[in-house]
Order: C-alpha cells, then sequence, then structure tokens
C-alpha cells in the first residue's frame, strides 16, 4: 500500500482543527476524503473484552453502519478490532488510528485486518512516519485523535432514524 502525507491544514479532516494540539503532518493509507462528510463515531474498549462485550460491540457497530455512520478505533485488540472487522463485514467504512508508524500496523496480527479497511474504502492514519515502532506514550498521545469520532457523535446522533441497539 502506498504512504501518503498531508499537513493538518488540508481539508480531508477538518475535524483535526477542534484538538488542543493536532498533529503537524497526518500520514495515511486509503481513502479520507469520504470520512469528511460523513458522521463518524469512535469506538473503544477492552482489550480483554468478554463475550458480552463482543456482543454488544458487535450489535452497536452494525447499527451504525446501517444508518450510514464511520467507525473510528485503534485497530488494538479486544474492542477496537470488532468494531474494525463488523464494519468491514457490514460493508461501512472505518479508520484506524495508530499508535505506530503507517507501516508498521501493531499489532502484527491486524495485518490483514488493516488491509481489509483499506480495501473496502476506509483509511490507516497515524501521526507518525514509515517504520516508527509502537511504543506505550505514543498509545495515549493517539487517544484525543480517536475522539474525533466522539465530537462527530454529539452533532449527528439526532439524525439517526431508529434506536441504536
Amino acid at each position: 500500500m502506498k504512504t501518503c502525507v498531508v499537513g493538518t491544514e488540508s481539508t480531508l479532516l477538518t475535524r483535526l482543527t477542534s484538538l488542543s494540539d493536532p498533529p503537524k503532518n497526518l500520514y495515511y493509507q486509503g481513502h479520507l476524503a469520504a470520512f469528511k462528510t460523513i458522521p463518524t463515531v469512535a469506538i473503544v474498549g477492552s482489550r480483554k473484552v468478554t463475550p458480552y462485550g463482543r456482543q454488544v460491540t458487535r450489535q452497536l457497530v452494525r447499527e451504525l453502519v446501517a444508518a450510514g455512520v464511520g467507525i473510528i478505533s485503534g485497530l488494538a485488540l479486544g474492542v477496537d478490532s470488532i468494531a474494525h472487522q463488523t464494519a468491514v463485514d457490514a460493508g461501512g467504512l472505518t479508520l484506524a488510528v495508530l499508535g505506530s508508524g503507517i507501516d508498521n500496523i501493531y499489532p502484527v496480527r491486524h495485518t490483514r485486518l488493516a488491509q481489509s479497511i483499506v480495501e473496502v474504502g476506509g483509511a490507516l492514519v497515524s501521526e507518525y512516519p514509515g517504520q516508527t515502532p509502537a511504543l506505550p506514550y505514543q498509545f495515549i498521545a493517539r487517544n484525543p485523535f480517536q475522539h474525533i469520532g466522539i465530537l462527530s457523535l454529539e452533532f449527528h446522533v439526532d439524525k439517526l432514524s431508529r434506536p441504536l441497539l
């Protein structure tokens, strides 16, 4: 996959300007343009997901995708990967916010999921270039970046035509 970089002043992700300390550059693979115009929801949760958590995550994501909502998450183990995979399976758009460089998928076992996200029209994004390794502080730094989805949810949830669950 080809990696691209845009300054965050780009119109591709104008939502980033709402962050108190937006990244200077955004590295991405895939298709960002759709995320400028659709409502999005960030879904994050436990890496040690329970069967109930798995069920609820899948149901919620299927409902959101059916309502035309894009899913934002972190490609981590547990709830994050379940949210991405369910969005892909349901034909929806999903955006993975990485805590590593865009060419260094972490965890490695999610490499195929990352490829699937891009293949169905979604995107992978990171503020870290190329092969930057996944380091603990970078996962904390990406969390506000994922919250661009939560801000969008607050604005768009009243436009959904039916209950989420």
